[in-house]
């Protein structure tokens, strides 16, 4: 793929559409669009083979909201980024679709009783290549609670007539809360690596 973007940012130089000076900042935003176009549409094909794109788009509304505004875990390539991401939306997936339902409205209690206090004391977390600022912190701390506390409430609202989107829901939330710790637990094991070395 990358040599693909190469020479199309190499045409677009060449027509002199962008210059030869931002070469490398148009190859990275290309690799991240097609990255996600591809990943989005293998989520997409593997939910519309297994008959599950409304439960995808829900599960996803539920992820996302909160991963957007707490923060997460970062992959260190690509490659590695698309597999943890497709092993874990199927994991989801056989979730939503095999746990019983008499267990799906403990189970969505469960996920907010853990994700609300957690992303309320710990939110958000940054990347190192992406560092917030204290007015961005600020903002994302508001807006990750806010997030939270609405797919929680949403998915009270739509347990009694939906109960699977509910617990789709709250499998999204769950797994970005997880996600959102494991990146805080790895930011706080390297601050504590710098500490020890200085």
């Amino acid at each position: 793929m990358e040599k693909l973007i190469g020479k199309l940012v190499d045409i677009f130089i060449q027509e002199q559409i962008i210059k030869e000076s931002d070469r490398e900042v148009y190859c990275y935003c290309f690799e991240t669009i097609f990255s996600r176009i591809y990943f989005y549409g293998t989520i997409l094909l593997i939910a519309f083979l297994t008959g599950n794109v409304k439960v995808t788009l829900v599960y996803y509304l539920g992820f996302l909201s909160v991963r957007f505004t707490a923060g997460g875990y970062h992959a260190h390539t690509r490659l590695r980024c698309y597999i943890m991401s497709i092993l874990i939306y199927l994991f989801n997936l056989s979730l939503i679709n095999f746990t019983p339902e008499k267990y799906q409205a403990g189970l969505c209690v469960v996920v907010y009783i853990i994700a609300l206090p957690l992303i309320y004391a710990l939110a958000p977390v940054d990347h190192v290549n992406r560092p917030f600022s204290a007015e961005e912190r600020a903002k994302l701390k508001i807006r990750s609670k806010i997030a939270v506390t609405f797919m929680g409430l949403l998915a009270l609202v739509i347990f009694n007539f939906a109960p699977r989107f509910a617990w789709a829901l709250s499998c999204g939330t769950a797994f970005a809360a997880v996600s959102f710790l494991i990146a805080w637990c790895k930011q706080r094991r390297e601050k504590y690596d710098q500490e020890i070395c200085i």
